[in-house]
C-alpha cells in the first residue's frame, strides 16, 4: 500500500480538518475503541496466584491472569471487527509484499470484490494498470529506506473497480507491526460525488466565463459548447435556433472534440433543418423538455442516424434553450460512447442550457435595441420621448426635420413648445391617458414648428418605462399629414361635387325616362294600329319599315324601364329579415314562361335569412337567374343557387352551365350599358348586371364573376349577416 506513494497523488481539497481513527491492527494487545489504539499494560493483582520471576522485574501471568487476558483479547478482537465491518469508509490492510490481508464490507461495496476475492491478492487489483509499476517501486523504496512520506497523510488517488471503472479515492495510510512483520492499513473514501460536484461547478463557471467574455453570439456559443462538452465528457455539440420565417430549427453553432472527425455527421447537421417533433432537436422543440438517447443508432426518430453510425456516435442529449418561458432553441451533445441517462448530469446541463438561453435572448435583445436605435434615428417620422412631467427626454433626426429644433434645443424642454396657443387642455388630456397605460393610436391634431408655423400631424403615443437614469413614460411618433389633409379636403370637395352631379344626373335620367315613356307609348300604339288597319295596304318594304319601328320602340321601352329601375335602386333602402329562399321562389315564378320554354332546371339549396331590402334582393336574384337563362347557348340551361357562411357575412352563388365569360371581362360586365355580344345574338340593354352590382354594394357586400367549377359562369356576392345602415349614395 505504501507503493501508492509512487502514484500521482493529489492533496485533499481545502476543508476543515478531519480525524480518522488510528489505523487498526489485529493482535498484540491493540484496542481500536475510543478512536485510538492503546497497548495494554499487565501487572499482578493483589491476591493473584503465584508466578515465576523471569528476571528483570517482569512477572509471568498466572493461569487465572492468562485466562482473563485471553478473554479480554477476544473481546477486543470482536469489538475491532465490529468497528471495521460497520465503518462507512473502506478499510483495507496489506502486508509488506503488497498482498491484501483484510477487506471490510465498505471496501466490498466500493470496489466490487468480495472479501474472499480480495484477500490474498495483490493491491494492484485496486488501482489502474498504468500505476502498477509506480506502486511496486514505491513499496520497494519503503521497505529499503523506510521512507514514510505518505504515512499519516490524506491524499487523493485514482482507484479501479472490479468492472474496470476508475474513480477518485481519498486515502489515509498507516503502518504497523505485528509479530515482527510490517503491515499497512488504508482508510479509503470514495470521493466520486464530491469530485463530480466540483467538476460540475467548474464546468458551469467555465461556460459562464465564456458567455461573459464573448463579443458575439457565434463566438459565445462555440466557446460554451466546447467548455460544456469537454467538462462533461461529450465528443460533439451543436446549438439549434428557430428560423421564424420557415418555422424550422437550423444549426447555429457546431463544435467537435479534436479527438474525433465526425465529418459525415457534421456535414449533415449543417444541411439539415427540423420541424416540431422531427428528430431529436424537433422533439425537444415540441415538448420543451430535455431528451436523452442512450444510442441514436437504435432510435427510429433520428434522421441523421446513418451519419451517426458512420462516425461512431451513440449517446445524445438535447436540452431546450429558454428565456422567460419563451423557447429559443436546442442545445445538443453527442458521444461515441453509449451513455445511459444520468440525473445529476442532466440537472447540470439543464441549468447551463438555461444560462445559454438567457445569453442568446440577451444578445438578441441587445441587437434589437441597436437596430431599433438605428431605425429611430433614421426614421422619417418624428419620434419623441416624454417624461412624467411632460419634458422631452429623446429627440430623433425626424423630429429635428419636422419641428425645426435641434436635439440640444429640444431635450429638457417642455413638450408645450410644440403646442399652438390654446391647446394646453389637449396636452393634459393626452398625458393623463398615457399615465393610465392607454396607447393612443392615430390621434390627428395640430402642432407648432420652431418658426411658429403650424402643421397637421398624426400621433401614436405609447406608455413605456426606460432606464439610463431617467424615466420615460411615453414615446410619441408624429407623422406630418399636412399634405394628406389638403388632399382630403380637396377630395371631400370633389366628392361633394360628384354627389351633386350624380344626383342631378339621376334626376335627369329619371325625368328623361318618364318623358320618353309617353312618346314611346304613342309610337308603339300607332304602329300597332297601322299594322291592324292598313297592313294590307303596305307593300313588302312598308311592312319591313313598320317592323323596324316596332322593334326599335320595344327596345327603347325596355331601356326606359331599366333606367327607371336603376334610378330607383338606392332611393329607398330598408333593412328587415328576409327569407332568401322565398325571394328565389318568386323570381323563378316570374321567369316561369322562359324556364318552361327552355326546359331549364333551377336547383335551389337551402338559403339563409338575412337583413336586407326584400324588393332589391328579389330584383338581384331575378336578374342573375334571367342572365343565366339568356346565355345558356345550345345547352339545356341549368342554374344552381346556394349560399355558405363566410365569417360575418353570407356568400351566395348563382352558377350556370352557359357560354361563360373571359377572365378579362369579369369586371367590365358590371358596368352599365356594357355588352359583350352583338344585340342580335343576345337581346338586352346591358344594364341588368349594373343593377345587381348597385344592389349588393348598397347592402355593404361585393359581387364578382368567375368560371364555373365545370363550365359556364358562377356569380358570387356577399350580404353582411348583421343588420347595417344603408350604404351612402355616390
Amino acid at each position: 500500500m505504501p507503493g501508492w506513494a509512487g502514484l500521482p497523488a493529489r492533496p485533499p481539497r481545502a476543508r476543515g480538518r478531519r480525524r480518522h481513527p488510528d489505523p487498526p491492527r489485529p493482535g498484540g494487545g491493540l484496542s481500536p475503541l475510543g478512536g485510538a489504539l492503546r497497548r495494554r499494560r499487565f501487572s499482578r493483582r493483589p491476591g493473584a496466584g503465584n508466578g515465576t520471576d523471569r528476571g528483570g522485574g517482569s512477572v509471568a501471568p498466572s493461569g487465572a491472569v492468562a485466562s482473563d487476558l485471553a478473554n479480554e483479547l477476544r473481546e477486543d478482537d470482536a469489538r475491532y471487527r465490529a468497528v471495521v465491518e460497520t465503518a462507512g469508509d473502506g478499510i483495507v490492510s496489506a502486508d509488506a509484499d503488497g498482498v491484501i490481508t483484510s477487506f471490510n464490507q465498505a471496501a466490498e461495496r466500493m470496489f466490487g470484490y468480495t472479501r474472499d476475492e480480495a484477500v490474498g491478492r495483490p493491491l494492484t487489483i485496486l488501482m489502474p494498470e498504468r500505476f502498477h509499476d509506480a506502486h511496486r517501486a514505491g513499496l520497494q523504496r519503503f521497505i529499503a529506506t523506510g521512507e514514510r512520506h505518505l504515512i499519516g497523510r490524506t491524499v487523493e488517488v485514482t482507484a479501479r473497480r472490479k468492472d474496470g471503472a476508475e474513480f477518485p479515492l481519498e486515502l489515509s495510510l498507516a503502518s504497523w507491526e505485528a509479530e515482527g512483520r510490517q503491515f499497512f492499513t488504508g482508510v479509503l473514501r470514495d470521493t466520486t460525488d464530491r469530485t463530480r460536484i466540483e467538476q460540475y461547478f467548474a464546468v458551469e463557471r467555465a461556460v459562464l466565463h465564456v458567455l461573459s467574455e464573448a463579443s458575439g453570439t457565434h463566438e459565445a456559443l462555440g466557446g460554451a459548447l466546447q467548455a460544456l462538452a469537454e467538462g462533461t465528457g461529450w465528443d460533439l455539440g451543436d446549438v439549434w435556433t428557430v428560423d421564424e420565417e420557415r418555422a424550422v430549427l437550423r444549426c447555429q453553432s457546431l463544435w467537435r472534440s479534436p479527438a474525433i472527425e465526425a465529418d459525415a455527421f457534421r456535414a449533415v447537421t449543417r444541411q439539415t433543418t427540423f420541424r416540431r417533433g422531427e428528430g431529436l432537436p424537433g422533439r425537444v422543440w415540441e415538448s420543451c423538455r430535455p431528451a436523452w438517447i442512450a444510442d441514436v443508432q437504435l432510435d427510429e426518430n433520428f434522421p441523421r442516424r446513418p451519419a451517426a453510425a458512420e462516425d461512431g456516435l451513440h449517446a445524445a442529449i438535447a436540452l431546450p434553450l429558454t428565456s422567460g418561458g419563451q423557447f429559443i432553441g436546442v442545445l445538443e451533445l453527442l458521444s461515441q460512447k453509449r451513455r445511459p441517462p444520468d440525473d445529476e448530469l442532466l440537472n447540470l446541463l439543464v441549468v447551463i442550457a438555461r444560462e445559454v438561453g438567457y445569453f442568446v435572448e440577451r444578445k438578441r435583445t441587445e441587437n434589437s435595441l441597436r437596430e431599433l436605435a438605428t431605425i429611430v434615428e433614421s426614421a422619417g417620422d418624428a419620434i419623441i420621448g416624454k417624461s412624467a412631467d411632460g419634458l422631452i427626454t429623446s429627440w430623433n433626426a425626424g423630429a429635428e426635420r419636422l419641428y425645426g429644433y435641434t436635439r440640444e434645443e429640444a431635450v429638457g424642454q417642455s413638450v408645450e413648445i410644440l403646442f399652438p396657443e390654446g391647446q394646453a387642455r389637449e396636452l393634459q388630456e393626452l398625458l393623463g391617458r398615457v399615465h393610465t397605460g392607454v396607447r393612443i393610436e392615430r390621434h390627428e391634431t395640430v402642432r407648432r414648428r420652431k418658426d411658429g408655423s403650424e402643421l397637421d400631424v398624426s400621433l401614436t403615443i405609447a406608455p413605456v418605462v426606460g432606464g439610463n437614469g431617467h424615466r420615460t413614460v411615453a414615446v410619441a411618433i408624429a407623422a406630418d399629414i399636412s399634405g394628406q389633409k389638403r388632399a382630403e379636403r380637396a377630395l371631400a370637395a370633389t366628392a361633394a361635387e360628384l354627389e351633386r352631379s350624380n344626383a342631378e344626373l339621376e334626376r335627369f335620367g329619371s325625368i328623361a325616362a318618364h318623358d320618353l315613356s309617353e312618346p314611346l307609348r304613342l309610337i308603339s300604339g300607332f304602329a300597332e294600329l297601322l299594322r291592324k288597319r292598313h297592313a294590307a295596304d303596305l307593300d313588302e318594304e312598308g311592312n319591313q319599315f313598320l317592323e323596324t319601328i316596332e322593334n326599335a320602340s320595344e327596345r327603347m321601352g325596355q331601356l326606359v324601364d331599366d333606367l327607371l329601375t336603376y334610378a330607383r335602386v338606392g332611393r329607398t333602402t330598408s333593412r328587415e329579415p328576409v327569407a332568401c329562399g322565398e325571394l328565389v321562389e318568386q323570381a323563378v315564378a316570374s321567369l316561369s314562361v322562359r324556364i318552361a320554354e327552355s326546359d331549364a332546371r333551377v336547383i335551389v339549396a337551402p338559403l339563409p335569412v338575412v337583413h336586407a331590402d326584400a324588393s332589391q334582393l328579389g330584383q338581384l336574384f331575378q336578374n342573375l337567374i334571367s342572365n343565366a337563362l339568356k346565355f345558356a347557348g345550345e345547352l339545356v340551361p341549368e342554374v344552381r343557387v346556394s349560399a355558405e357562411r363566410d365569417e360575418d357575412a353570407w356568400r351566395f352563388s348563382v352558377a350556370d352551365n352557359g357560354i361563360g365569360i373571359e377572365p378579362r371581362d369579369a369586371e367590365r360586365i358590371f358596368d352599365p350599358f356594357q355588352r359583350l355580344h352583338p344585340r342580335d345574338a343576345f337581346p338586352g340593354t346591358g344594364i341588368g348586371l349594373g343593377i345587381c352590382k348597385r344592389v349588393v354594394e348598397l347592402h355593404g357586400g361585393r359581387i364578382w364573376a368567375e368560371p364555373g367549377s365545370i363550365e359556364g359562369t358562377e356569380f358570387r356576392f356577399t350580404i353582411p349577416d348583421s343588420p347595417s345602415p344603408p350604404a351612402g349614395r355616390g
